[in-house]
């Protein structure tokens, strides 16, 4: 490192060791500069009352902090940073300590961050950008904080913190406009991650928008997020309960990923397949995509991934010890992952006819996903387990008790995935939803209805099925992307004011109100409309009541 005034006569000697010092450091040979750094430093203390040597040793401590790390290397660059005041004091800026501490700051902003902290590097960032917006040592430790923080949105996400991951991913949203030039290489890759991360949370309305603005960024200024962007717009597909524009976006994403050579990418996409193939019915298909998946990239994580899924396979192909013992050989360290592996495990203790085995694995793997946010996946799970219920009547489990469960899980799931609309805007995305994702759990309760033989339960039930969706409660044209609506917080409805003075007037979504034939007396079904409110969070139906027709 050199600074902006060269080193007076008298300081010559410092100025050799110094550059020599800083050259082999930047070599890697840390063994060969810390003498040399360690006799410049030494100089500096020898020349009391001059200056000079505050501006030197906060120099020099730049490279002494490289000789350790942590707190103490932190602690040598903060009094580095002292010094540069201090020597202010005395001459001014009269050997260029304004810049230096630009460096500094941006140096400790580095040596924070390979502590893996995220947010207090900022600060620092900030700081030395302010000083000094095109500084040479500031840019590439911001790039370094924003490749971090789409790596610790990752982990989060793999561990389902996805509060804290949409955090990490905003705060690098911001960080980003600090480069002086126009980044959007980078703002594709924090919105595809965010996009990510928000559909694996089942905010799917928020993700598509992310992916959305991801793609075209990416189109313009970063193809290689392509095939990411595609497997992100695959999960916001499926989740949604379209299955057949998911494999297209993984078939695209596969390919680009083959045609890159980034094989750990393929093997996502590959598992994936997989589970869509598995899903559908064609586990041939889903054996041959894990079998290959677990064949590509160094990330072991894609033959647990390729485990699972052939552990899923392997129960639907009747050989449910199999799907066991493949299973015993998949960490749990994911929520996610962990409620899978219970899921599949009770689907083999369920086809093995062991029902206790198989009840107390889908209890734990519900209690998994409320306790880890993923809602739509212990939906999904409810309505799954009200239609395998009614199996066990061929076990000679008797049907009254199985018919009063399995509606008791499929109704609520059903209500509540109904109710889900409204976290969506009116276009392509909620009607999918309506006909694809919630369809499922619609059927599984009115099959559960059936089977109990609650002729008011089934007509009110149809009653609230045909009653009028949300509307806005005011006309109010919505400003920006900032309206669209996402799972599953209810009361994150308001929609981002724009422009100066005074904020936009805020449309109210109104809640669907309850159905009676007689509107002084409650209806079969209100029971259940609470239960579900309870049970998922979300709200139903207002305290409003309508005559049915």
């Amino acid at each position: 490192m050199t600074m902006t005034t060269p080193a007076g006569p008298s300081w010559q000697r410092w100025r050799q060791l110094h550059n020599e010092g800083a050259q082999l450091a930047a070599e890697g040979d840390w063994e060969a500069a810390a003498p040399r750094i360690r006799e410049a430093y030494e100089l500096t203390l020898a020349a009391s009352g001059d200056p000079e040597a505050l501006a030197r040793r906060a120099q020099t401590l730049i490279n002494l902090a490289g000789l350790t790390d942590g707190d103490e290397a932190i602690a040598l660059v903060t009094t580095a940073i002292d010094l540069t005041h201090e020597c202010e004091a005395l001459v001014g800026d009269e050997f260029g300590t304004v810049s230096l501490r630009a460096t500094l700051f941006a140096t400790r902003a580095q040596i924070v961050l390979n502590t893996g902290a995220w947010q207090e590097p900022l600060a620092d960032l900030r700081r030395s950008l302010d000083i000094e917006p095109a500084n040479e040592t500031a840019q590439p430790v911001l790039g370094n904080v924003i490749t971090w923080h789409i790596q610790l949105a990752q982990a989060l996400r793999h561990n389902a913190d996805f509060a804290t991951a949409r955090q990490v991913l905003d705060t690098g949203l911001v960080a980003v406009t600090w480069f002086p030039l126009p980044q959007e290489a980078g703002l594709a890759a924090l919105l595809s991650t965010r996009a990510d991360v928000l559909a694996t949370a089942g905010d799917y309305a928020e993700a598509a928008a992310d992916a959305d603005r991801a793609m075209a960024l990416a189109s313009q200024a970063a193809p290689h997020l392509i095939p990411n962007i595609h497997k992100a717009l695959a999960e916001i597909a499926d989740g949604t309960g379209d299955q057949i524009t998911a494999a297209e976006h993984l078939h695209l994403a596969r390919e680009l990923f083959a045609a890159i050579g980034e094989h750990d990418g393929e093997a996502v996409a590959l598992n994936s397949l997989g589970r869509l193939a598995h899903l559908a019915g064609r586990d041939d298909e889903a054996v041959a995509h894990y079998t290959a998946a677990a064949r590509l990239g160094t990330d072991p994580w894609h033959q647990v991934a390729s485990r699972f899924g052939l552990a899923a396979a392997a129960v639907t192909q009747s050989r449910p010890q199999e799907a066991l013992r493949l299973l015993d050989e998949v960490p749990v360290d994911s929520p996610r992952i962990h409620a899978g592996v219970l899921s599949v495990r009770g689907n083999a203790y369920e086809a093995m006819g062991e029902f206790a085995d198989a009840d107390e694995c889908f209890d734990q793997a519900r209690a998994l996903c409320v306790d880890n946010g993923l809602w739509h996946l212990a939906l999904n799970l409810d309505w799954w387990r009200a239609d395998a219920l009614h199996r066990r009547v061929l076990h000679g489990l008797p049907q009254p008790e199985l018919g009063a469960r399995a509606l008791d899980l499929a109704l609520p799931a059903a209500l509540a995935a109904e109710a889900a609309r409204r976290r969506f805007r009116a276009g392509p995305l909620r009607e999918r939803w309506i006909a694809l994702a919630a369809a499922p759990a619609t059927k599984a309760a009115l099959v559960a209805i059936g089977a109990t033989l609650d002729v008011p339960l089934a007509a009110a039930y149809l009653d609230h099925l045909a009653a009028t969706v949300s509307l806005p409660g005011q006309s109010v044209e919505p400003a920006g992307p900032t309206d669209l609506l996402s799972l599953p917080a209810p009361d994150d409805l308001a929609l981002a004011a724009t422009g100066e003075g005074e904020p936009l007037p805020t449309p109210e979504l109104l809640v669907p109100p309850r159905v009676r034939a007689d509107l002084a007396v409650p209806s079969a079904l209100e029971p259940w409309l609470d239960l579900a409110e309870q049970r998922y969070g979300i709200q139903v139906r207002s305290a409003e009541v309508v005559r049915s027709w």
